[in-house]
């Protein structure tokens, strides 16, 4: 017999505007407050680059298609059409997945463990 099942996560994948929207709510319910002055960027969600401002606010490390990468890494997202994110479970820790159109429309997947934000909201919640 299966066990119950258990939601290990939720994706959107919508118009940039939409998307900045879902994950800025998302993250700041998540974390218990504004993602201002998190990291790098400014958090800002407004505009057609506000998903690449967002996740350039996000104190993590990025991963592109299974290659460790730095900072440039969300930079050059500004450059590249991103189509969704999901927000899931994934060995226990919290990761974040977030989808883009490269060259020639080639799909790319950039994905960054969110321990962080959960060290933050563990700590906001004591």
């Amino acid at each position: 017999m299966l066990g119950t099942p258990k939601i290990v996560g939720f994706g959107c994948f919508a118009g940039p505007e939409t998307l900045a929207r879902v994950l800025k709510k998302t993250l700041e319910n998540y974390i218990l407050g504004n993602l201002e002055g998190l990291g790098r960027g400014k958090g800002n969600s407004a505009g057609p680059s506000g998903v690449t401002n967002i996740l350039q606010a996000l104190p993590v490390r990025w991963t592109e298609n299974h290659l460790t990468t730095d900072g440039e890494t969300m930079t050059g997202l500004a450059n590249k059409k991103i189509t969704g994110f999901f927000l899931g479970l994934k060995n226990r820790h919290l990761d974040l997945a977030v989808f883009a159109r490269g060259h020639r429309r080639q799909p790319l997947r950039y994905t960054a463990s969110l321990e962080e934000l959960a060290r933050l909201r563990k700590s906001r919640l004591h």
